[in-house]
């Protein structure tokens, strides 16, 4: 979700909080994946599924937003603080709007599924 590669990249961080920033990124995409499936089988707009992602994934946000201020702090950022928060704000507008997009992909699934139905040796090159 948020950009832990660039985070992982910092010399000088010890390899522990480079575990736990791995691990909270994982608990905050495994959430919020869950979260768009629950949502999306619910049909919920996306102003339901902003509340429900903030609902369900708060915790898992949390230790995220902890992992990378402890991250941006041993690579020497002035704002720690800040940087994690933008960098979780941003994750989570990346999520927001994969949720928006979600319908139109389905639909474009689908009508790739039509196709390949009709005309399978098309599909297969």
């Amino acid at each position: 979700m948020i950009a832990i590669a660039m985070l992982l990249a910092a010399a000088g961080v010890p390899q522990q909080l480079l575990d736990e920033g791995d691990a909270a990124n994982l608990a905050h995409t495994q959430c919020a994946f869950a979260v768009i499936r629950a949502a999306d089988a619910a049909g919920l707009s996306v102003a339901g599924f902003k509340s429900k992602l903030d609902a369900s994934c708060g915790d898992e946000e949390r230790r995220l937003r902890n992992a990378s201020i402890r991250i941006f702090r041993a690579r020497g950022d002035p704002d720690p603080e800040g940087e994690a928060r933008d960098a979780v704000n941003k994750s989570k507008a990346i999520v927001i709007e994969d949720y928006r997009k979600l319908p139109e992909q389905k639909r474009i699934i689908e009508e790739i599924g039509k196709v390949c139905g009709a005309h399978p040796d098309e599909c297969r090159r």
